[in-house]
């Protein structure tokens, strides 16, 4: 170390049965070059488009709300949302609870605006992020053995509301590759990356391509995260929903009406979450009715739906059901959209 003080060490950050020597030395290191080119906002502007995406996305999801919390990696693409982020959160009034670092003096600035209470800190990779750690006592130390671990009472990992991320590969599963090419070499470590996927919206932020080389795949080269923990992938060419949600495109009915055959709209298989439920498929019934209203509202002939009584104690796909109780109303509103859509016909 180069920065020996009188016992105690504040903040004590690491216990004493840890340490075997302390070496003194005059200098360790340059802190001035401490910031590596990724943790710098992109300059590019497709990157600078993927970024303003996000940020788009969590208020149109919902995330972006008051308490909400969220974790971003430290690449150019991730950082860069930050600032589209802060406009919409003081143009909403909203306030974060916690954001999770490592900090960055982007990180910094929503603290030091009162746009969040508190930073969990795992590492921080700017001059900034250190200043602040040192005047704030609003950085609050963490250490990833315990806040990640997955089977430990401490872990947090699944109370951060979004994680965004960045990654060298995604294939059409939506399973992610973060420390090689294409070409199969390795580039780095793979830090906290895996920790973050059990956020309750994942989000990676990547470009169509880099270098002329694609990152949408068949398949990617190295697996490190499962499609099944990604919830979106965000590119400058739009974004797209995650692995285990059925996203029910609404063109495809007068698609295939155009074949001049009847058309129906499953409403409640449309509402699965495959593999959700563990050894089962999942499901929200709630979504089940706009999925029928929407369907007929573009053409739909007729409408199928699982109902049951009590869905909670049906055989099977009881989380899609709808309970039969609404049925009756829910009939009544989609005769009135047909009768429309025909032209007043019943």
């Amino acid at each position: 170390t180069d920065n020996l003080v009188p016992f105690p060490c504040i903040p004590w950050q690491i216990q004493g049965n840890y340490v075997d020597f302390v070496v003194e030395v005059e200098s360790l290191g340059d802190p001035s070059k401490i910031v590596s080119g990724s943790t710098e906002i992109t300059k590019s502007p497709d990157r600078l488009l993927i970024a303003e995406y996000i940020a788009e996305f969590m208020d149109a999801a919902g995330i972006l709300k008051e308490g909400f919390s969220f974790q971003a990696g430290a690449g150019g693409t991730s950082l860069a949302f930050i600032p589209f982020l802060k406009e919409k959160m003081k143009s909403k009034g909203v306030k974060a609870r916690f954001v999770r670092g490592g900090s960055t003096k982007y990180l910094v600035e929503l603290l030091e605006e009162g746009l969040t209470d508190y930073i969990l800190d795992g590492q921080t990779f700017d001059l900034e992020g250190v200043r602040s750690m040192r005047e704030n006592p609003n950085h609050i130390m963490t250490s990833p053995f315990i806040s990640y671990n997955y089977h430990g009472k401490g872990n947090i990992a699944s109370m951060v509301d979004a994680a965004i991320l960045g990654a060298t590969e995604v294939d059409v599963n939506f399973n992610a590759n973060v420390v090689t090419h294409s070409d199969g070499y390795l580039l780095h470590g793979i830090g906290g990356w895996q920790n973050c996927l059990f956020s309750k919206c994942t989000i990676l932020a990547v470009p169509s391509f880099r270098d002329r080389i694609p990152i949408i795949v068949d398949e990617v080269t190295t697996l490190c995260g499962p499609g099944e923990l990604i919830d979106v992938i965000i590119t400058e060419r739009g974004t797209t929903f995650g692995y285990n949600n059925l996203v029910v495109d609404m063109r495809s009915i007068p698609i295939m009406k155009d074949f001049g055959f009847p058309v129906v709209i499953d409403a409640t298989h449309s509402v699965q979450t495959p593999g959700a439920g563990g050894e089962k498929s999942g499901g929200d019934s709630r979504f089940a009715p706009y999925i029928a209203k929407a369907g007929v509202a573009v053409g739909a002939d007729g409408v199928f739906m699982e109902v049951h009584e009590n869905p909670d104690r049906a055989l099977s796909d009881g989380p899609n059901s709808l309970p039969l109780s609404k049925l009756p109303s829910l009939i009544k509103e989609l005769l009135s959209i047909y009768s429309i859509v025909q032209g007043g016909k019943q």
